[in-house]
């Protein structure tokens, strides 16, 4: 049987501590799919920079809010700095160009930025397109359709 052709998925995913608990949690911030790997790419650049900017203003972007809001380390040990790694990640086009030829050959992506609160991935990976007429349609899948 020949191979499906392929399409990516791609999510966007954080762990961390829950309000300061010591429980800890997985939330999915987004996803999303394309039969294009250069869509996938540019999806996860955006949710690079949407999810940098949310933990971290951009200081160019929003000088007077975040002269207010950002503070050096008090314990001046080096942590991760996950808006930056991202940022870092979304500005350069070699890595992108590289998860793009890691796509192509099949093999997935994973970008994992870690600071003191969790961590954050970004990640796409190709999978075979399903058969026509998958999945099924949703009334197909209702268990109350006959009841």
């Amino acid at each position: 049987m020949p191979d499906s052709p392929r399409f990516y998925r791609a999510l966007a995913l954080s762990e961390g501590r829950i309000a300061g608990t010591s429980r800890r949690e997985q939330v999915v911030l987004g996803s999303f799919a394309s039969p294009c790997p250069g869509r996938v790419l540019r999806w996860l650049r955006r949710q690079a920079v949407r999810i940098a900017n949310g933990l971290d203003p951009d200081p160019l972007v929003l000088p007077s809010v975040s002269a207010a809001v950002l503070r050096p380390d008090r314990c001046g040990q080096r942590i991760g700095d996950v808006p930056t790694d991202l940022r870092a990640w979304a500005e350069d086009e070699r890595p992108r160009r590289a998860a793009r030829h890691r796509l192509l050959a099949g093999n997935p992506f994973l970008l994992v930025s870690v600071d003191h609160t969790g961590w954050y991935a970004l990640t796409a990976w190709p999978v075979r397109a399903p058969e026509p007429g998958f999945p099924p349609s949703p009334t197909a899948l209702d268990p109350w359709q006959d009841a």
